[in-house]
């Protein structure tokens, strides 16, 4: 917010007054509707109370206001010219009222002035493996020269799916819907409660689902989704060479690396990203 002269006159009076904490007492002053005034400043009080209800201003601006930093100051052009009015001093109104419609004037030629910055330029890149494209990326701002190519190894994940063993997560997981099913309608998970008005009989009965067979039927079938999903994923294409990140450098490109690859992913290539 832009100070005029009286308020910055106002708060700094005040200051002045009370040294180092003068902002928490003028705080707990605003919470108190307190209005101080002295006797240089017979309406300071006023004006600090104005500050403290203008939405531009308030503790925020009371927080942000400092004391060394300069202060931008407005004139009050219609104070100026009323007070002139007032004294029937026409030659002063005259020249305010020039000098107002000069500033304004000049307010318009700073805001024309004022740099814009020139819009982020959108750059589309791809990277090659090979000859054939394995990546795209569209960015606004920012400059890519290499890219990161890796490839899921499939047989590792072929080896999960087809070989899948049993987890702790796995046998928490049947033991969990074991007691939902061996409590019934009277489990915690099932029963009527504050939020639940009749029994969740689709929970007792996917639990039920779940449990089918016992456990070593819970594992197959929990091997038969691993399954799906592996086949899923390559035919998909998952297996195949992608980007797995953009760099800007060489060395971060580098550096990178050990954050996208591992047992179930190896590095292909690094190439230099190009600009389509």
């Amino acid at each position: 917010m832009t100070l005029t002269a009286n308020q910055t006159a106002a708060l700094q009076s005040y200051a002045a007054q009370y040294g180092k904490l003068w902002k928490t007492k003028l705080a707990d002053d605003w919470a108190s509707a307190r209005l101080r005034s002295c006797a240089d400043m017979p309406n300071r009080g006023a004006v600090l109370q104005g500050l403290r209800n203008d939405p531009n201003f308030g503790h925020a601006g009371l927080k942000a206001f400092s004391l060394s930093a300069p202060v931008v100051v407005a004139r009050d052009f219609s104070a100026e010219l009323k007070a002139a009015s007032a004294a029937g001093d026409w030659d002063a109104h005259a020249r305010i009222w020039d000098e107002r419609r000069v500033a304004e004037v000049a307010a318009d030629e700073a805001a024309i002035a004022k740099p814009v910055a020139a819009p982020k330029m959108t750059t589309k890149y791809v990277a090659r493996l090979n000859g054939t494209i394995v990546g795209r990326r569209t960015t606004k701002g920012r400059t890519y020269t290499h890219a990161i190519i890796v490839q899921s190894i499939e047989e590792a994940s072929r080896k999960d799916a087809y070989e899948y063993r049993p987890t702790k997560t796995d046998r928490s997981n049947f033991d969990y819907y074991s007691r939902i099913v061996a409590q019934g309608i009277e489990g915690e998970h099932v029963c009527v409660n504050s939020w639940r008005t009749e029994p969740d009989l689709k929970a007792l009965a996917d639990a039920k689902a779940k449990i089918e067979g016992g456990f070593d039927a819970f594992i197959a079938r929990k091997r038969a989704e691993q399954i799906a999903a592996f086949e899923h994923w390559k035919a998909q294409g998952g297996y195949e060479p992608r980007v797995a990140a953009w760099a800007g450098r060489l060395d971060l490109a580098q550096k990178a690396v050990g954050s996208h690859t591992g047992t179930h992913c190896k590095l292909v290539a690094i190439v230099l990203a190009e600009v389509a």
